[in-house]
């Protein structure tokens, strides 16, 4: 399935923040850097492998240079599956407290190393 990365800096825009940020789904198989924005800005996408019977992940953080940013995951082609949207749907339940946990224990450090 493919995950667009929204809200990123554009300079971390890159194939290598698309690998590390693939690596909450496992890994990235494929990664697209869209040469253009749309109305909305500009993202990464990656192809990943995604449990549908499993609540999506919204986002993550990422650091940079002590830098703390939340970026959102959008799913292309999630209504294929019924269990997939019920999952979309159930994220829309989660609490303030999980969406904190999601937060703490997806933190991504993409500085160079």
């Amino acid at each position: 399935m493919w995950v667009q990365i929204w809200n990123l800096p554009v300079h971390w825009i890159s194939k290598e923040t698309g690998i590390k940020i693939g690596k909450i789904f496992s890994e990235a198989k494929n990664i697209i850097i869209p040469l253009i924005g749309g109305k909305e800005g500009r993202h990464i996408k990656i192809s990943v492998d995604v449990d549908v019977t499993q609540p999506f992940i919204r986002g993550t953080t990422v650091k940079v240079n002590g830098v703390t940013k939340w970026v959102d995951f959008r799913y292309e082609n999630a209504q294929t599956s019924t269990t997939s949207v019920e999952s979309l749907a159930m994220l829309t339940k989660i609490t303030t407290t999980t969406e904190l946990i999601c937060i703490t224990t997806h933190m991504i450090n993409l500085a160079p190393g």
